[in-house]
């Protein structure tokens, strides 16, 4: 969604953008496109990742995945729709 690049987060009573303060004054079809990382790929080497304490990093590439081949799995809710999604027809 688009409109994600209107929000921001308060600094005490001062709204700060997200990214830029343009955007917040922009139409939503003219920003640009939005995408978010899904957790489904990670590429890293043992001793950077023991080095660093976590997957925190400002190199970050992307693998472009379809949202159809994309579910979170943050529940039990979420799980049993995975599960749905997988059993039915033309799943897994």
């Amino acid at each position: 969604d688009r409109g994600t690049l209107k929000y921001g987060t308060l600094d005490g009573d001062r709204f700060v953008p997200m990214r830029e303060a343009a955007h917040c004054f922009t139409n939503r079809q003219a920003l640009p496109p939005v995408v978010k990382p899904n957790g489904a790929v990670y590429v890293f080497g043992r001793d950077w990742f023991l080095a660093n304490e976590g997957f925190v990093t400002e190199r970050i590439a992307a693998v472009s995945m379809p949202s159809t081949r994309s579910f979170d799995i943050d529940t039990e809710d979420d799980f049993a729709r995975a599960e749905a999604l997988l059993s039915g027809p033309g799943g897994g």
